[in-house]
């Protein structure tokens, strides 16, 4: 699935009065393959998170989950954004101090595709059911 940037978001990253116009255009004609809510992702669904502006972008999401994959557990789990078990802190304990030697975080549009591509399992406080 493509991604492309919102005009407002195309400003705050450095990008000229042109692709600021290109960017409003393909929106006003449909062409543009935004995900949803308008949320500009520096990861793809199904891609690995690996820097803190990925991480704390896919929690200001309301979209989407988060799967977190550790090596003490059998399945990784898929978490909401805003679930209580996933922090920033966490994040940066794993990922960035410790290099993800002892696992790794994903983002997902939906539980369906990191269930068919993880085996993730569906975290029973944010994902009840």
């Amino acid at each position: 699935m493509g991604v492309c940037i919102p005009p407002h978001a195309a400003v705050s990253w450095g990008a000229g009065r042109d692709e600021r116009r290109d960017a409003k255009a393909a929106h006003s004609v449909g062409t543009c393959t935004l995900e949803p809510r308008g949320y500009a992702r520096l990861v793809r669904s199904g891609e690995q998170i690996t820097e803190l502006d990925e991480f704390r972008r896919a929690l200001a999401s309301e979209d989407g989950v988060i799967v977190i994959q550790d090596r003490v557990r059998p399945a990784p789990i898929a978490h909401r954004p805003r679930c209580v078990y996933v922090k920033e802190r966490w994040f940066i304990e794993k990922i960035l101090s410790n290099y993800g030697k002892n696992g790794r975080y994903y983002w997902f549009t939906r539980v369906e595709s990191a269930r068919s591509r993880l085996g993730a399992d569906p975290c029973s406080t944010c994902l009840p059911g």
